[in-house]
């Protein structure tokens, strides 16, 4: 998808490298099993983990942040007042269960993962990806396309700055 601002497009990207790093989540949680933890030295499964935490570290970061203190604000000013507040909430919610997330990977680094650590976190993950793929769903189905119209192009040079700066 290709939009007339650059800051659309710029949101655009990043929720296409979210999705694509939760697709392999997925993937790789559905291979292994929940009740099979990986051996410690799996290099595929500690590379994909330490995506999973970079990746998602942006989005419920820079990425959240943004929109909340740039875009949202914008929006519920045209009348987006019940679509952000949809947002913000799923916002509260994957925050944490990111953060948890992050957590449960960081423990185990050395020995590997236990059966109830490895379980834990095959659930929230996959919990992990269906919320922030719904989420990322309405942004790029309603959310974006708003700002598209509600955006004057001499802001989106600007815009899109303080996005990237976020990172």
């Amino acid at each position: 998808m290709e939009y007339a601002l650059n800051i659309c497009n710029s949101l655009h990207d990043d929720h296409m490298k979210t999705v694509s790093m939760l697709e392999d989540l997925e993937a790789a949680l559905k291979r292994i099993g929940r009740n099979n933890p990986p051996a410690a030295d799996d290099a595929d499964v500690n590379k994909m983990l330490d995506d999973l935490v970079a990746v998602m570290d942006i989005e419920i970061t820079s990425h959240f942040r943004f929109e909340e203190e740039h875009l949202f604000p914008r929006a519920e000013q045209m009348g987006g007042g019940h679509m952000l507040m949809i947002l913000r909430d799923e916002h509260d919610t994957i925050r944490p269960l990111a953060a948890r997330i992050a957590e449960l990977i960081e423990v185990p680094r050395e020995n590997g993962f236990d059966a109830e650590t490895w379980a834990k976190l095959y659930d929230l993950g996959l919990e992990l990806a269906e919320r922030e793929t719904f989420h990322i769903q309405k942004e790029e189905m309603a959310f974006i396309p708003m700002l598209s119209q509600i955006i004057d192009p001499s802001d989106d040079e600007a815009l899109t700055k303080t996005f990237l700066s976020f990172k």
